[in-house]
């Protein structure tokens, strides 16, 4: 008896060193790969979560979102999805400027940061909207894009 139980255990145990804290690479959809590339790049906090397509239709507002899950087959248990009606018809400087955004929330698990400069220019990567659209299509990212990068890991600080 204590012989079948300590095989038991073993083979449970194995299982888990297979499966448990598994360093699996995140399933990312080849769509998003130049721009979590560029992110590697620059971030000591490297993409670990998955990042797909999936219809997000139902919420007109919403073209990304960061979903936390209990999936086993997601070892990470975060994954972005991505509108895809919305990543065909965007510009890449808007696709960057969203998924850095979803980004900051699954990897730095970072909040929505809402306040503006003067009153006009969002703050913060980590503001709720997509840019473009807050300031009459001006692409406040793309003019200052080092300067959102480079906020991005203190995006959690409160508005003055």
């Amino acid at each position: 008896m204590y012989k079948e139980q300590c095989l038991a255990f073993c083979a449970q145990a194995a299982l888990c060193l297979v499966g448990c804290g598994s360093n699996a690479p995140p399933n990312i959809d080849p769509a998003f790969d130049s721009i979590v590339n560029k992110w590697n790049n620059l971030s000591t906090q490297q993409v670990n979560v998955d990042i797909q397509f999936k219809s997000l239709a139902s919420s007109a507002d919403i073209v990304g979102e960061c979903q936390y899950t209990d999936d086993v087959s997601n070892p990470v248990g975060q994954i972005i999805y991505i509108d895809r009606t919305f990543w065909d018809n965007a510009a890449d400087v808007v696709k960057e400027q969203m998924l850095f955004h979803e980004l900051g929330h699954c990897v730095l698990l970072l909040i929505h940061h809402d306040c503006t400069m003067n009153g006009v220019k969002p703050e913060s990567i980590m503001f709720p909207r997509i840019f473009s659209e807050y300031v009459n299509g001006d692409s406040v990212y793309a003019n200052n894009e080092a300067y959102y990068i480079a906020e991005l890991p203190n995006s959690n600080m409160n508005c003055p």
